[in-house]
């Protein structure tokens, strides 16, 4: 076979590593367990994880201001619990072990961060109406590539050594070398914390150009998710600032895309409902999204030529 595992081996590799805490992996069991109330969710919070739901909370609740972990969990509800723990904590345990010569970990950050705003544009214009599902998706779409790089050091070497010499695209390289790719890599890790399918397999096909998506499917998710890909792939990516600045200069080109999304709705298509209208919206609503990043992209050459 191509590769050292099948997608089934990797799994089994997966499922035997220590990718979160102790701690952590305790919440995720209450909070998989359908038969848990919030009261014991409270009881098992630490406090680092306690402040990270508070503050989440408040995000999202725009008309008053949440003081305590109490009205946070209910207020968050199971699922975006679940998101947050499972973003946070993975990126937090790799930051802990990373001690690598050859990963990048700023860039993987920053990619992260970009296709994350790029993803909750494309959701804005186009009416999406589970943007935390992306969120996931944008964050954790790479996270193969860490566990790639700490647990499987040697493959990643290898890896590394073929996209250096022989000009690879990077998941030709991971499928040659392990058989698979990050990409499955990462779907795999997430399937292994309960993570929903749909957001799995938006993952696992983020970096595909096309597929045949199978019927009565989420079909929404995997194509902002892809599109969101394959526009990060076309700019450099922004600091933390430069970021904020993007996605200030993007607020009326979502406007657009909503009145775009409108019009279709106007003509009494549903673009949620079917797979054709709803890749075509996505097409043109992507491209509104490029047109106005070279914009911004111009203009700050242009303004950092200046200065």
């Amino acid at each position: 076979m191509a590769g050292k595992y099948t997608t089934e081996m990797m799994e089994d590799k997966i499922e035997s590593l220590p990718l979160v805490d102790a701690a952590a992996f305790d919440i995720l069991r209450l909070l998989n367990n359908p038969d848990t109330n919030y009261g014991r969710i409270v009881e098992k919070l630490s406090p680092d994880v306690a402040a990270r739901f508070l503050n989440m909370a408040n995000k999202i609740c725009y008309r008053r201001v949440v003081r305590s972990i109490n009205a946070a969990v209910p207020l968050l509800g199971y699922k975006n619990m679940r998101h947050i723990l499972v973003t946070s904590f993975l990126l937090d345990h790799f930051t802990k072990l990373l001690g690598l010569k050859n990963f990048n970990f700023d860039i993987f950050k920053k990619q992260a961060r970009f296709s994350s705003a790029i993803s909750r544009a494309l959701a804005g214009m186009m009416q999406h109406s589970n943007p935390e599902d992306l969120f996931t998706v944008s964050m954790l779409s790479n996270i193969g590539k860490l566990i790639i790089a700490v647990y499987f050091a040697e493959d990643y070497r290898q890896i590394t050594a073929l996209l250096m010499q022989n000009g690879f695209a990077a998941s030709a390289a991971e499928k040659k070398v392990l058989g698979v790719s990050h990409a499955d890599v990462s779907a795999l890790a997430l399937k292994r914390f309960n993570i929903p399918q749909d957001i799995c397999e938006a993952v696992r096909y983020h970096n595909v150009k096309e597929r045949d998506i199978p019927p009565h499917t989420n079909f929404e998710l995997e194509i902002i998710a892809r599109k969101s890909a394959m526009i990060v792939h076309q700019f450099s990516l922004p600091d933390e600032k430069q970021l904020h600045e993007i996605t200030e200069q993007l607020k009326d080109t979502i406007a657009e895309g909503k009145q775009l999304y409108r019009e279709t709705m106007a003509g009494e298509a549903r673009p949620e409902k079917n797979l054709n209208t709803y890749t075509t919206l996505a097409e043109q609503t992507s491209e509104l999204l490029i047109d106005r990043l070279k914009e911004v992209w111009q203009q700050r050459i242009h303004r950092d030529s200046t200065d």
